[in-house]
């Protein structure tokens, strides 16, 4: 029976140590400043569901806090392309800290509209394209867009197409319409090869 109570004190022991293994740290370490993450919070979510902020974020409650891990965090979130800026702030609060991410969103493409296209459907053009409606617009995107909706068109044998873009922001609701006007031009073929200064080898 003693053996028994020993042996289930002894991992009764265990169990709390593995559970409160960051409070332990932070209290044998106390030149570390070390503290426990014991809440996370998100700001400015509007458009982007909260969800999809924290699905980007790798600091969790229990977790000690650690300013180079956070830092990835505010990387991840700037990364997806969907923000405009990111911030963190702590606030103490009883056994540690609660992170408070504010986040900044760019304008949600609401609606993505393509005029003048006949040769090209808009269905191939959304699927090249790198701006998608309902994620976060970005001018830069939008000019690379151009750029491949060009040279769809110079596949196709229509080099002299032009692509003009036409912005529709909503500043309430932080969204945007994007309408790309084409001018396809005409269509040139290649009708004949002629090769000059042949000597060894025929046409």
């Amino acid at each position: 029976m003693r053996r028994f109570l020993a042996y289930f004190a002894l991992v009764w022991s265990g169990v709390f140590i593995f559970e409160n293994v960051p409070a332990l740290l932070a209290a044998q370490n106390p030149s570390e400043d070390l503290q426990i993450i014991r809440e996370i919070k998100i700001k400015g979510t509007k458009n982007f569901k909260e969800r999809s902020v924290r699905e980007l974020v790798k600091s969790r409650p229990k977790d000690l806090y650690s300013v180079e891990k956070v830092r990835e965090d505010i990387q991840s979130i700037l990364n997806s392309g969907n923000f405009a800026d990111a911030e963190v702030q702590t606030e103490p609060i009883k056994g540690g800290l609660r992170l408070v991410f504010v986040i900044k969103e760019k304008p949600q493409v609401k609606r993505m509209d393509f005029t003048g296209n006949k040769k090209i459907g808009k269905a191939k053009m959304k699927e090249e394209i790198s701006l998608k409606v309902k994620e976060g617009y970005d001018s830069v995107k939008m000019n690379r867009d151009v750029e491949k909706i060009l040279s769809l068109y110079a596949e196709k044998g229509y080099p002299d197409a032009k692509v003009e873009t036409f912005t529709k922001f909503d500043d309430l609701l932080n969204q945007v319409n994007i309408n790309f006007i084409i001018k396809e031009g005409n269509r040139i073929l290649i009708e004949n090869v002629e090769f000059e200064g042949l000597h060894a080898f025929s046409t």
